[in-house]
């Protein structure tokens, strides 16, 4: 179940990436009235995808690989931006050591048995 929890946060991760980055791209909604309403709005829902995906285990070593572009995506925005407030990079990042660790930890046990 945690297998497809992940799954889905990765999803929502990526189309909310994707929505901010139509916005961003689209020279049309500069002119549009409520443009800042509507960036504001899909760069919430960004943030809370980054933190539904920092919050889900991964499982497997595709999910290390996921984990671990999401993690080089978030210090590339911090690069740019600015670190965030809430530390979300570092954060993803610690967690992604942890499941490095502990899916080479299981790895090893499953070799040795």
């Amino acid at each position: 179940m945690s297998e497809r929890l992940f799954e889905q946060a990765y999803a929502q991760w990526l189309h909310a990436r994707a929505a901010v980055a139509d916005f961003d791209a689209d020279p049309k909604a500069l002119e549009d009235a409520g443009v800042d309403e509507r960036g504001e709005a899909a760069l919430a829902e960004l943030i809370k995808a980054e933190w539904r995906f920092i919050e889900q285990p991964g499982s497997y070593l595709k999910d290390l690989r996921q984990r671990a572009e999401f993690v080089q995506q978030l210090f590339d925005a911090s690069d740019e931006a600015g670190d965030p407030t809430d530390n979300r990079h570092r954060i993803a990042l610690a967690g992604l050591v942890s499941e490095i660790l502990r899916y080479s930890g299981d790895r090893e046990i499953a070799d040795a048995g």
